[in-house]
């Protein structure tokens, strides 16, 4: 239990004081280490994916069980881990080609330390979204807080590698706007089918 205090202590305060002098103070602990990155995305990748599960079989009744549920939880969970190192990998291999000098595994730990609050946060909006009137709000909320992080992970590839606003911005929007695009053409493609 030490430990996860400790941890929401991490979450809470890149979270609530996102300052420069927090994330050098994070990057350069002990603790930065890109395994404990991990271990917090595969945790509220399960926590974020058995809530969205439990919201959308409420409304649909679809009655899966309890272990159908969970594994899927679990391989979301390792799924997200996934995608996640790869989005780190690759917005650290653009950065370094813009000239940043900053390590993956540095890069990997803020961002979880990031991620993780809101990714827990959201979980709770998506159980409260099948809340009819709480729908919209959770829809805003979700989306306030996708925007804080993204604006947050530019700040965080700056101070990471050691360049301008410029080049973190490049860094973490050509991979976003990869990733749109893949999904806008997917969208479309299904759209017409």
């Amino acid at each position: 239990m030490r430990l996860f205090s400790k941890w929401i202590a991490i979450w809470v305060k890149i979270a609530l004081h996102p300052s420069e002098q927090t994330i050098l103070e994070l990057s350069e602990s002990p603790e930065a280490q890109s395994r404990i990155a991990y271990l917090w995305i595969f945790i509220v990748g399960v926590l974020f994916s058995a809530s969205s599960a439990v919201a959308y079989e409420i409304p649909n009744s679809l009655r899966l069980p309890l272990i159908t549920l969970l594994l899927l939880s679990i391989f979301s969970g390792g799924m997200l881990t996934l995608s996640f190192t790869a989005s780190i990998l690759i917005k650290q291999w653009i950065a370094k080609r813009l000239g940043g000098t900053g390590e993956d595994f540095k890069a990997a730990y803020i961002f979880a330390a990031l991620y993780s609050p809101f990714a827990f946060l959201s979980s709770i909006f998506v159980l409260l979204g099948t809340i009819p009137a709480m729908q919209v709000f959770s829809g805003l909320i979700i989306g306030a807080a996708f925007l804080y992080n993204l604006a947050l992970q530019i700040k965080t590839i700056k101070i990471v590698n050691n360049f301008g606003w410029k080049e973190a911005a490049i860094s973490v929007m050509i991979p976003f706007a990869g990733i749109l695009a893949v999904c806008s053409f997917a969208f479309i493609g299904f759209g017409v089918m």
